[in-house]
């Protein structure tokens, strides 16, 4: 029978992705006595086998004989943070009002051996134990046995960075998509169809991780490090910071673990490390060079964005028989845009962006007193500009410009004759007679 050294912390190698909103997936942790636990796992030691949970907010199982005391408080409403606030707003039912007219809510004050909770929410009580949810930041040990499966956040469809996980199973099967599932039974990946796949642990071969957004690096899709530390063969044993991707769970002559640690910091530098090792511990460290982004969700066709801003079409008319176009008026007020990281990115559904679509400078036309925009098919032909095309994951289309200078552009579109105009940087821009 195979030998998994670590099996039993089910949170340990969860190789969760990271979400561009909450950067990591929130972790749900469900215990085998009820208690659900919310925030993100700090820390794992495999040697005494539990964890470190911190969580923002949890529903908690308690024994009646851990409780020094617990006090009923009526609290004012408009007094909770935020966040209870917010809790209580889609759960109207427990919000109630005096003869004063305030709102108000019961609430509890819990009095353990750790401390005083202010602001618990009792959910239920027997003689044996109390169930209350919290919203504060607290810490707590769970042991490994006691954990009935670990969940992540789904990923949000606009997200357009963050974690794959690719599974190979033994049967030499490839299984790719977001983690979202793990527990001592198995993996559940969340696959391009939607469907939650559970890979039982005993068919797992191997498990890679991979950039969402394959045109950037790993190290800017994920927030959180990887702290290591392991045991060798000889010497002491060894921290290694980085982020993990890949673990080999072979044992065709192959070591048990098998870890594949990539750090980012080391540019330039050997920094796919390959060790042999026995896990001791796993922590987390904040990543500096993690820059969650975001896609944008187009509805419509013939809508462009620059930069994230809507573009509102430009009146263009055709004269000289079609061969030219001209605003019919200057109070079009071009967009200001500014470059992010020296880049100007144009963004719409795929279908437009199969079209011809053309990005090239404009210059202000006068005509008397008349101030207007005009171009022509020469223009299209010498004044366009190149940018790097793709596209993501829900169907936009993203063409990315750098080295614009400041001046007044126009985004045409061959096919539908649709024209927008937006401006970089706020000088004059130079018109011509």
């Amino acid at each position: 029978m195979r030998t998994r050294p670590i099996l039993p912390l089910v949170a340990a190698l969860a190789l969760a992705g990271a979400t561009a909103l909450a950067a990591e997936p929130k972790e749900t942790i469900e215990m085998a006595d009820g208690s659900v636990y919310m925030g993100h796992t700090s820390r794992q030691n495999l040697t005494e086998s539990k964890s470190l949970f911190l969580y923002d907010s949890a529903m908690i199982v308690m024994p009646r004989k851990d409780i020094g005391s617990l006090t009923p408080l009526e609290s004012d409403f408009d007094k909770l943070s935020e966040s209870w606030r917010n809790w209580f707003v889609v759960r109207p039912q427990y919000v109630h009002v005096n003869a004063d007219g305030k709102r108000y809510v019961n609430l509890y004050s819990l009095a353990d051996k750790e401390g005083v909770n202010t602001n618990i929410f009792l959910i239920s009580r027997s003689p044996e134990y109390i169930k209350y949810y919290t919203i504060a930041p607290g810490g707590a040990t769970l042991a490994d046995a006691d954990i009935r499966v670990v969940r992540y956040g789904r990923r949000d469809a606009l997200d357009i960075t963050g974690i794959v996980t690719e599974i190979e199973t033994v049967d030499g099967e490839i299984v790719r998509g977001q983690l979202v599932e793990d527990s001592a039974e198995g993996k559940g990946i969340l696959t391009d169809g939607d469907v939650v796949e559970i890979v039982p642990s005993n068919k797992i071969a191997s498990l890679r991780r991979l950039p969402l957004d394959p045109d950037s690096g790993i190290e800017t899709q994920i927030e959180f490090l990887d702290k290591l530390t392991v045991s060798v063969p000889e010497g002491e044993p060894l921290v290694l910071t980085g982020i993990i991707t890949y673990m080999n769970y072979r044992t065709d002559g192959k070591p048990d673990l098998y870890l594949e640690v990539y750090d980012p910091y080391k540019k330039g530098e050997e920094n796919m490390r390959v060790e042999t090792v026995r896990l001791m511990s796993k922590a987390k460290s904040r990543n500096s060079l993690y820059t969650p982004r975001r896609g944008l969700f187009i509805a419509e066709d013939s809508v462009v964005f620059v930069n994230g801003k809507e573009m509102l079409p430009a009146r263009f008319v055709p004269i000289k028989d079609g061969q030219e176009f001209l605003a019919d008026e200057i109070s079009l007020s071009p967009v200001a845009v500014s470059p992010e990281n020296g880049e100007i990115t144009l963004s719409m559904r795929a279908v437009d962006a199969n079209n011809r679509i053309t990005l090239m400078s404009i210059r202000t036309h006068t005509d008397g007193d008349i101030e207007s925009y005009k171009f022509n098919y020469r223009d299209i032909v010498e004044n366009a500009i190149e940018g790097d095309r793709k596209v993501s994951r829900n169907g936009v289309a993203s063409i990315t410009y750098t080295g614009l200078t400041d001046g007044i552009y126009l985004v045409f579109n061959q096919n539908t004759k649709k024209a927008y105009v937006f401006q970089v940087g706020e000088e004059d821009v130079e018109t011509v007679g």
